[in-house]
């Protein structure tokens, strides 16, 4: 199995180069595609010597994607552009870099014989369920926020490719993922990196509400061993959740870093509808964004249900909260 290639788009983000890495010392022939529009060529580093690794700065509807792909390859769909401040802001560009390039990697892939169309969804498409318990993965879909919305549209697409063209896949919903690599440097990123940074540099911690916000976190060792078994198992043609099927508070993680970086913290807080503001495009024109709307969405509640990956890939979480932060601080 090993001998294969495996066509990653997105390589030089947090998990499409932890999943290269990986992969490589499997043995596995490994082919990057990034623009490096939202990822790091730094991320590659270590990497980039192995004989095993290809890299290709390009997007993926460069004409020269189609002869990248090759019969038989796997593909690994990555590549998007995450932030959903940025997303919701502009509309367009979120839709022609996440919805459209996928659909114009379904055709390259349709074209070529790809083997296996495996596709990085989120929870997001699941957020305006208002469950308390954890989610299966045929609940209800019915987003709103443009990049949740264009990720069920993404969905949608690899399905119609399966039932009208063959083209087998799978597709997997991502959990909060968290780990060594995040990006931090982002306007706005993930709590864990934040607080990290805020911490180590002194700096003021914001919470917006009380902190016991609640979210379903899963460590990046465990989304690319789960990712590995979808590569070395047959297309699933299926959804599927990569979660940890716990919850865990914004307080809970908060404390943690604070106990392993050893640095007392007194958090500010705001209100929920203003975690946003520092995105000033939202709220201008005739119609702005609504603030409700962002409280919602700060206030979210996720919660994977993991019986599916356990069943048919015998899979589930391994490192808890305590154990990923001080793999983070080691890290750093």
């Amino acid at each position: 199995m090993s001998n294969c290639r495996i066509v990653i788009s997105g390589i030089a983000g947090f998990i499409g180069s932890s999943l290269a890495y990986e992969l490589c010392l499997l043995g596995y022939n490994v082919i990057g595609i990034d623009n490096l529009l939202c990822g790091y060529e730094s991320n590659l580093e270590k990497i980039k010597s192995s004989d095993k690794f290809t890299f290709y700065n390009c997007s993926i509807s460069d004409s020269k994607v189609s002869d990248i792909i090759k019969h038989g390859d796997i593909i690994v769909h990555l590549a998007s552009i995450t932030a959903l401040p940025s997303n919701q802001i502009d509309t367009v560009m979120s839709y022609q870099n996440n919805v459209m390039q996928t659909l114009i990697f379904l055709e390259m892939c349709r074209k070529s014989g790809a083997s296996h169309f495996i596709f990085a969804s989120s929870c997001c498409v699941y957020e305006n369920n208002n469950y308390t318990e954890p989610i299966l993965e045929n609940a209800i879909t019915e987003p709103t926020l443009i990049y949740s919305l264009g990720k069920k549209h993404c969905e949608e697409l690899i399905k119609s490719y399966y039932i009208n063209y063959d083209l087998p896949y799978t597709i997997f919903r991502l959990f909060n993922v968290y780990g060594l690599g995040a990006d931090s440097s982002r306007q706005q990123p993930g709590v864990i990196p934040y607080f990290f940074k805020q911490i180590k540099n002194n700096n003021d911690v914001i919470l917006y509400s009380d902190g016991n916000q609640s979210r379903d976190y899963v460590f990046i060792d465990d989304v690319v061993e789960f990712i590995i078994k979808i590569i070395e198992n047959k297309p699933l043609c299926s959804v599927v959740n990569v979660a940890s099927g716990k919850l865990i508070s914004v307080n809970e993680i908060l404390n943690e870093v604070v106990v392993e970086l050893n640095k007392p913290v007194e958090p500010i807080y705001k209100v929920p509808d203003t975690l946003w503001d520092k995105f000033k495009d939202l709220f201008i024109g005739y119609y702005p964004f609504k603030r409700s709307i962002v409280g919602k969405e700060c206030l979210k509640f996720t919660l994977g249900n993991t019986l599916k990956a356990k069943s048919v890939y015998n899979w589930e979480h391994k490192t808890t909260l305590a154990k990923g932060i001080k793999k983070i601080n080691k890290a750093n």
